[in-house]
C-alpha cells in the first residue's frame, strides 16, 4: 500500500515537472504570437506610399516570353554586371534583378514588405 501511494505521488510529482515545462514552452509561444501580432497590426497601418517597392510578380501568356525576359536580365543576377545595366533594362531609373519566382504556396507572402537582408532574419 505504501509503495502504491509513493509511486502516484512520483507521477504527480513527475507530470507537475512537465506541466511546468510545457508553461514555459506555453509562455515562449504566446511571446512570439504577440511580437508577431503587433508587427502585423504596425504593417497594417501603412499605406501603399508608405512602402517602398521591394519585389513585383509578373505573369507571361507564353513561356518564350518568360523565356526572352530571363534571358535579358541574366547577367542583373551577378553585381558586378548588374552597375552596368542599360537603363531600357531599368525600372524609373532603378536597376533590377530578375528571376523565376517560386510557387505561390512557397513563398512567405507577410515577409514580402521587407528588404532582403530582414526576410532572411525573419526566416
Amino acid at each position: 500500500e505504501n509503495t502504491r501511494v509513493l509511486h502516484e505521488h512520483a507521477c504527480v510529482r513527475g507530470r507537475t515537472k512537465e506541466t511546468g515545462k510545457h508553461s514555459k514552452t506555453i509562455a515562449k509561444l504566446e511571446g512570439k504570437l504577440a511580437a508577431i501580432d503587433k508587427s502585423l497590426r504596425h504593417q497594417a497601418q501603412k499605406t501603399d506610399a508608405d512602402r517602398g517597392v521591394c519585389s513585383a510578380f509578373v505573369t507571361f501568356k507564353h513561356d518564350e516570353y518568360k523565356e526572352k525576359v530571363l534571358d535579358e536580365y541574366r547577367l542583373a543576377q551577378h553585381g558586378l554586371f548588374l552597375c552596368c545595366q542599360s537603363e531600357k533594362l531599368q525600372f524609373a531609373g532603378h536597376k533590377i534583378k530578375v528571376q523565376e519566382a517560386c510557387e505561390p504556396t512557397d513563398l512567405y507572402w507577410e515577409n514580402l514588405d521587407y528588404d532582403v537582408w530582414k526576410r532572411r532574419v525573419r526566416k
